[in-house]
């Protein structure tokens, strides 16, 4: 295992539009939480990108495809768009989702239990396997190298962005679209996760932050929407991703010990040959549960001697799910590329006084984790060339 890896470029869509406007919307404190009539507080994509979902979604080429494989395309599209399929010639794609094809799914089982026909491509529709692979045919082509979807919880993109990492480390591949995507803003979801008790409460539009992790008015998740993609390459760019680490802990089916983000972080800190100290900032899951948000701290504090600046994108855009970690990523990347990443907007007795501004120079060195139900956990380490 030779080869270094760079992220090349990125392109994520959410709530707060594409990554451009998401690091604006981050850096001014303004979040895009909506109080939907049927659904309550969500992250929803704004008006002008649910007109070009439609549009994609009405041409020939992907009118078969679930909500969640067109964000997939329109946030993969956006990290490859400098580049032909040229340049990507021989690259994989490794994409995933926590939920999966969640409006095909509840729709096709609708018209089931009325006793009409389905879709006759429901299967295909339907199958994990098609995330990845309608993404290496529309991005790169018949020069595609393999793709793979990847499911671990919210812990997706994470993962999916590591077994890329993995893969051009080892040479199998020269590079690879990687990242996650959700479309599961519906009842039932929502249904689900408010019966697992780790959804907000909240049935109204309260205070200048209803979604806020590692506060102290938590109560719960929002749910979100969206996708978020990275362009891994073997090919030298100024951000490096420097380390990966996984663990899989014994924890509840919805809740975490932080045992297993410690182990992550030790791996990718090892990987990297980086010590704590060497750490600028942290990325964190922050899921804006009243547990989960302290048992991540807790693994933060039983590694660093003096926390680095904490920070968390889902008061921004709800919790995209599966996507959530590659949104992390994606925005950690550019903001890292730029010098400084944006840091919580609000205060919090559990990480004290809104930090000053962080300045990421070269050699600099970020930390991004992200976590999942059935204890899944991970961690990248983002290194400024």
């Amino acid at each position: 295992m030779s080869s270094k890896v760079y992220i090349a470029s990125t392109g994520s869509i959410s709530s707060a539009g594409n990554t451009e406007e998401g690091l604006s919307l981050l850096t001014s404190g303004d979040h895009r939480i909506t109080l939907d009539p049927k659904l309550g507080l969500l992250g929803s994509l704004p008006d002008q990108y649910e007109l070009i979902l439609k549009d994609l979604s009405h041409q020939k080429a992907y009118r078969n495809y679930d909500r969640v494989c067109l964000l997939s395309l329109m946030a993969s599209f956006d990290a490859s768009r400098k580049l032909d399929q040229e340049d990507l010639k021989g690259y994989g794609v490794i994409f995933g989702s926590s939920r999966g094809a969640t409006t095909s799914i509840e729709q096709q089982h609708k018209i089931f239990t009325e006793n009409k026909r389905i879709h006759a491509l429901t299967s295909p529709m339907t199958t994990a396997g098609t995330l990845s692979a309608s993404i290496a045919k529309h991005c790169i082509g018949e020069a595609a190298g393999l793709s793979l979807s990847v499911s671990s919880a919210c812990a997706t993109g994470l993962h999916a962005l590591g077994v890329g990492y993995g893969m051009i480390k080892a040479g199998i591949l020269p590079g690879a679209l990687v990242g996650g995507a959700e479309a599961a803003n519906t009842s039932f979801t929502l249904k689900q996760l408010q019966e697992a008790r780790v959804y907000s409460r909240q049935s109204e539009l309260t205070g200048t932050h209803p979604y806020s992790p590692f506060g102290d008015t938590r109560d719960g998740m929002i749910l979100g929407e969206g996708a978020a993609a990275l362009l891994l390459t073997n090919q030298p760019t100024d951000i490096e991703v420097k380390g990966y680490g996984a663990a899989t802990e014994k924890a509840t089916m919805t809740g975490i010990t932080g045992e297993g983000l410690e182990r992550s972080i030790h791996a990718a800190l090892k990987l990297s040959e980086l010590e704590p100290n060497d750490i600028s900032m942290i990325v964190g899951h922050g899921a804006g549960t009243k547990r989960g948000d302290l048992a991540e701290l807790n693994a933060y504090r039983s590694i660093f001697s003096k926390l680095p600046t904490i920070t968390s994108f889902k008061w921004l855009t709800g919790h995209m799910l599966g996507a959530s970690a590659a949104f992390s990523l994606a925005i950690a990347a550019e903001g890292l590329r730029r010098g400084s990443i944006p840091r919580l907007p609000y205060a919090t007795e559990l990480l004290g006084d809104v930090p000053e501004p962080v300045t990421l120079s070269r050699g600099s060195a970020v930390l991004v984790c992200g976590l999942g139900f059935g204890g899944n956990a991970g961690a990248v380490v983002l290194v400024r060339s």
